[in-house]
C-alpha cells in the first residue's frame, strides 16, 4: 500500500511529467511552424506582393504605352516623348497612385519618376476649340499661370511666363505647333507642375528632367522618412527649408506638413531638404482664393489640411489663413519630442521590472545604462528645443 508521502511523491512525478511532455509538444509545434508555416506564409506573401508589383507594372506600362500613343498620332509633344518611347517594358519599375501618378522609370541605371495627376491626356480634354492658334494663346496660358501667384511675387509677362514653363524643352512660341499648345493646356491644369517651374530657381523643389505630353519626368531622391533617426541637423536643414520658402516674394503656404513629403538634396551629401509633393503648396493669392470661396458655418469648416482660417458669420465665407507654417512645424516638434520622452520612460519601465530578478551586482549596472540612456535621449529633446528657439518663420 502506497503511504499519504508515497502518493504525494506519485502526483509531483505525474505533474512532472505531464509538463515536460507538454513542454515537448510546445517545441515540437514550435519548430514545425519554424521549419513548415514560416516558409508558407513567407512564400504567400511573396507571391501576393509579386501579383501586385506584376498588376502595378502592367497598369504602369499601359499609361506609358497610351502616351507614346498619342506621340506618335502627333496630338501631343515634350523632349523626354523620344526618351520614354524607346524604353522597354522591363523599365517600367512600379506605378503609384494616390492624389497623382506616380511611375518609377529605370534610365541609364538611374530612377526618373514620371508624375501626373491623371493617367490619360483625354482626362485634361476637352481642349478649348475657341483658342486661335495666334498670340491667343500665350495671353491665355499666361492668364492660368498667373493664377498660382500674387500679383507682385514674378513680375514677367505672359510671354516669359511660358517660357519658364516649357523649360528644359525649348519652344518656339512665335510658331507653336498644335500638339505643343495641347501639351501646354495639359501641363498648365497642374499646380504641383506650375509650382516646380515658376519657382524652381529657389532650389527647395525637385528638378523637372523633361515633359512628354500631361507627364513630366523628376529626379528621384531619398526621402526624408528613410532616415534612422531624427537628428539636430535634420531639424536645422527643415528650418532652412521653410526660411527658402519665406524669402521668395511671394509668401507660400504649406498646407501639408509632413516628413514624407520631404526629401535630401543629395544621397551622400544632404545639404538641404526638398518638397517633394507640392499639390497642397499655395502663393498668397491662391490660399486667399481657396479660402474666399469655401463656404463655412463655423471656425472648423475652415481647416484645410494644416493651413486653418477663420469663418466669417456674415459672409459665411472663409478668412485668410490665420496659422503659419511655423505652428504647423512646432507642433511637429511637439509632437516628437513627445514620443522620445515617452519612449524614454517606456524603456525605463521595462528595464526596472527586468532587472529586479537579477544579482544585486549587475542591478546597479543596469540602473546606470538606463539613466545614461535617459539623459542621452533628454539631451537630444534640449536639442531639438535649442533648434525650434533659433526659428524666425513667424
Amino acid at each position: 500500500m502506497f503511504t499519504f508521502s508515497g502518493m504525494n511523491k506519485m502526483k509531483a512525478i505525474l505533474g512532472l511529467l505531464l509538463c515536460l511532455s507538454s513542454f515537448i509538444l510546445h517545441r515540437i509545434y514550435y519548430l514545425a511552424f519554424i521549419l513548415f508555416g514560416i516558409p508558407v506564409v513567407v512564400r504567400y506573401s511573396r507571391m501576393n506582393e509579386y501579383q501586385r508589383n506584376s498588376r502595378n507594372r502592367t497598369t504602369a506600362w499601359l499609361i506609358v504605352e497610351e502616351l507614346c500613343a498619342d506621340f506618335h498620332r502627333n496630338e501631343l509633344s515634350g523632349c523626354f516623348c523620344n526618351v520614354l518611347c524607346s524604353l522597354n517594358k522591363e523599365s517600367i519599375d512600379s506605378y503609384y497612385m494616390e492624389n497623382k501618378v506616380i511611375i518609377n522609370l529605370q534610365i541609364d541605371g538611374k530612377t526618373v519618376l514620371l508624375k501626373s495627376s491623371a493617367m490619360f491626356s483625354k482626362q485634361f480634354m476637352p481642349f478649348p476649340t475657341t483658342l486661335a492658334f495666334n498670340e491667343n494663346y500665350v495671353n491665355y496660358f499666361g492668364e492660368i499661370v498667373k493664377q498660382f501667384v500674387s500679383n507682385g511675387s514674378l513680375i514677367l509677362d505672359n510671354r516669359k511666363f511660358l517660357q519658364q514653363l516649357c523649360s528644359p524643352c525649348s519652344v518656339n512660341l512665335d510658331n507653336l505647333t498644335e500638339p505643343e499648345i495641347r501639351t501646354l493646356y495639359t501641363l498648365t491644369k497642374q499646380h504641383e507642375f506650375v509650382i516646380f517651374q515658376l519657382f524652381h530657381t529657389i532650389g527647395i523643389f525637385p528638378r523637372i528632367l523633361g515633359i512628354c505630353g500631361h507627364m513630366y519626368a523628376v529626379e528621384k531622391l531619398p526621402l526624408l522618412s528613410s532616415a534612422t533617426q531624427l537628428t539636430q541637423n535634420l531639424l536645422v536643414l527643415a528650418v532652412e527649408t521653410l526660411n527658402q520658402l519665406k524669402q521668395v516674394d511671394s509668401t507660400f503656404h504649406w498646407c501639408d506638413v509632413k516628413f514624407e513629403n520631404l526629401a535630401f538634396s543629395d544621397y551622400l551629401n544632404p545639404t538641404k531638404l526638398l518638397i517633394l509633393d507640392a499639390d497642397l503648396l499655395f502663393t498668397n493669392n491662391g490660399m486667399s482664393q481657396l479660402f474666399q470661396h469655401l463656404p463655412c458655418q463655423t471656425d472648423y469648416d475652415c481647416i484645410f489640411f494644416d493651413c486653418i482660417a477663420k469663418c466669417n458669420p456674415i459672409t459665411q465665407r472663409c478668412t485668410d489663413r490665420v496659422n503659419t507654417n511655423f505652428n504647423v512645424c512646432v507642433q511637429a516638434k511637439d509632437y516628437i519630442a513627445n514620443v522620445l520622452f515617452f519612449n524614454v520612460e517606456w524603456q525605463l519601465y521595462l528595464l526596472m521590472n527586468t532587472i529586479q530578478s537579477w544579482s544585486c551586482g549587475r542591478l546597479h549596472t543596469y540602473i546606470f545604462m538606463a539613466v545614461y540612456h535617459s539623459v542621452f535621449t533628454l539631451k537630444n529633446v534640449d536639442k531639438i528645443k535649442a533648434v525650434s528657439k533659433q526659428l524666425s518663420l513667424e
